[in-house]
């Protein structure tokens, strides 16, 4: 039988794999980002999510410039916690009441979100607000792009919002259809919402998810 510390030491080692692999991934998905980012945008991002951050970081490094409207995403004031981080980067921003969006989307040029998780038909599980910005974005034809790593794939992702809302008065994420989302930004590359269905396929053939 394995000892407790041969255990301890092979799950340290699988924790560290994952996180070598997870930090891979978001500077790949950062280096795209930023490449594709306009210059002069001006942009809106939803709560606080580290992958947007680090595209953010990586635009402003490129020197690239672009203002941001910052949620407060008042359900856990994330928004707050993101906009210090982009003050903290240099980058221009502004943190704006959650029920003023359709207000400021009329003036941005597109939106970045993260995301909780990616389910098998395209759609995302993120934090609550996420599903309102999308329809707005919609009607005002403004694109929305999600931005996270590949292991957020998952045939399970719409649970998460079951599990996470269940014995909340108040819902934490929300649930934003394929059909909202112009595109992916990921460490498997740039990809529509019927692409990333595909990827599904592929990675359930190999028994990756």
């Amino acid at each position: 039988e394995e000892t407790f510390e041969a255990m301890r030491s092979k799950m340290l080692e699988k924790g560290n794999v994952f996180l070598e692999k997870m930090m891979t991934a978001r500077e790949k998905i950062a280096k795209k980002g930023a490449e594709s980012l306009p210059d002069g945008a001006i942009i809106l991002v939803h709560s606080r999510s580290r992958t947007v951050l680090a595209t953010l970081k990586e635009a402003h490094d490129m020197k690239k410039r672009f203002f941001v409207y910052v949620t407060e995403c008042a359900s856990n004031d994330s928004g707050r916690l993101m906009k210090k981080d982009l003050d903290n980067i240099g980058i221009s921003c502004r943190l704006i009441l959650d029920s003023s969006v359709a207000y400021y989307l009329e003036q941005v040029d597109l939106i970045m979100v993260g995301a909780e998780g990616v389910d098998e038909n395209g759609g995302i599980v993120n934090k609550i607000g996420t599903y309102t910005i999308a329809l707005c974005a919609k009607t005002l034809k403004k694109p929305l792009y999600v931005f996270c790593e590949s292991f957020k794939f998952s045939s399970h992702a719409s649970m998460l919002r079951k599990i996470t809302n269940w014995s909340s008065y108040h819902p934490f994420v929300d649930y934003t259809n394929p059909s909202l989302i112009t595109a992916f930004f990921t460490d498997l590359g740039i990809l529509t919402p019927s692409a990333v269905r595909d990827e599904f396929w592929s990675l359930k053939k190999l028994n990756v998810i």
